[in-house]
């Protein structure tokens, strides 16, 4: 038995899943393959039978370890469609980067969108009919939205030729947080030299030192509309965090390699942040004198204006601040709600001001 050929292979912008096309004699799949760090599994979708369609389904290949034919009765073509055609094929990636579709010159061929992989759905298929075993009818730019997603993915990927999107997109957001926060007194660019870009802004306000990232929200959250009622609250974010004046630009420094780090976070382990998460931020502990040691995101600062930036794509950008929270304190939000946390907080009078001065809360 001939082993598959691959036809296709391409790495997603994110550079951690690896979308590939194979086909031996008998079938044609397509597949995504994540890297570890990600937690995904492989994905897979049937393309096409190039065979006569069995009866039922293929256990047999299944048992030896080989992609299966699909069943006759979920074939549009039972009799076997032609071979792919290498050079006609491509892969568009959705914006978020955890999902792909395959392309015949401008047909889509096959789709496997973020939630596959589980109760028994694989992807989509043009060659399907109905809800297959290793693929559903992929429908039409009608009855299904992904038809629509891709197009507007397609045409975002190829607005990056437009080598001035990042520098305008840049100056806009930049001309939104001085117009609250004042002049920017450092900038630092924190994308590494890969894709995208993003940068970390700096603000030295009188009685506050503010950082707010800039870029994370060219890319939408993965997982954020199948997790949350309003996803478009939530689909672009910026980072935040509010220190106080005093601050040594060293201690700046580590903060702003934290929160550096956290910006590539939803697209490393493809999940979201939103108002209300919380996780662990250890470079707050010599702020707080081993007060704090996590992070509850929040939509608003204590005390700080409302920070209002330009939409991107439709869709509105907000900004999660990090507040300093004690592990018994995050307990309580965990257990307990974090608007709950926040409205103990209002009610103790906690300040934008002295975050890292206060003292833990009482949680009983």
């Amino acid at each position: 038995m001939p082993e598959p050929t691959v036809l296709l292979e391409e790495v997603s912008p994110n550079g951690n899943i690896t979308a590939v096309v194979e086909q031996d004699d008998r079938v044609a799949y397509f597949y995504l393959w994540p890297s570890k760090e990600t937690g995904l599994k492989v994905r897979s979708c049937w393309i096409r039978n190039l065979l006569p369609a069995p009866d039922e389904a293929d256990v047999i290949a299944m048992r030896d370890g080989r992609a299966p034919l699909m069943p006759r009765v979920h074939c549009a073509q039972p009799n076997g469609d032609p071979p792919l055609s290498q050079e006609s094929l491509r892969i568009v990636w959705s914006e978020e980067g955890d999902a792909a579709a395959l392309y015949a010159d401008n047909e889509m061929l096959a789709v496997i969108p973020s939630w596959s992989g589980s109760n028994g759905f694989h992807g989509y298929s043009l060659a399907c009919v109905g809800n297959g075993p290793v693929a559903w009818e992929i429908g039409t730019p009608e009855s299904n939205v992904l038809f629509e997603r891709f197009r507007e993915a397609a045409k975002y990927r190829a607005s990056w030729d437009d080598k001035e999107l990042w520098p305008k997109y840049s100056d806009q957001m930049l001309r939104s947080l001085e117009s609250v926060l004042g002049r920017h007194s450092k900038y630092f660019a924190i994308d590494g030299g890969a894709w995208p870009p993003k940068a970390l802004v700096q603000f030295n306000c009188p009685t506050q030192t503010v950082l707010v990232t800039i870029g994370m929200s060219l890319r939408p959250q993965p997982a954020v509309e199948n997790a949350v009622t309003e996803p478009k609250d939530m689909r672009r974010i910026e980072l935040a965090v509010c220190l106080p004046a005093s601050t040594s630009q060293e201690t700046v420094n580590a903060v702003a390699q934290y929160i550096s780090g956290q910006s590539g976070f939803p697209w490393h382990a493809y999940t979201w942040l939103g108002s209300g998460h919380t996780m662990p931020a250890d470079v707050f502990v010599q702020l707080s004198a081993n007060r704090f040691g996590f992070a509850l995101l929040t939509n608003q600062m204590p005390e700080l204006p409302s920070l209002h930036l330009r939409t991107f794509r439709g869709d509105p950008v907000s900004i999660l601040w990090f507040l300093p929270i004690s592990e018994s304190e995050r307990t309580f939000a965990m257990n307990n709600g974090s608007q709950s946390l926040l409205r103990r907080l209002a009610e103790a009078g906690v300040s934008g001001k002295a975050l890292f001065a206060r003292q833990p809360l009482q949680m009983l």
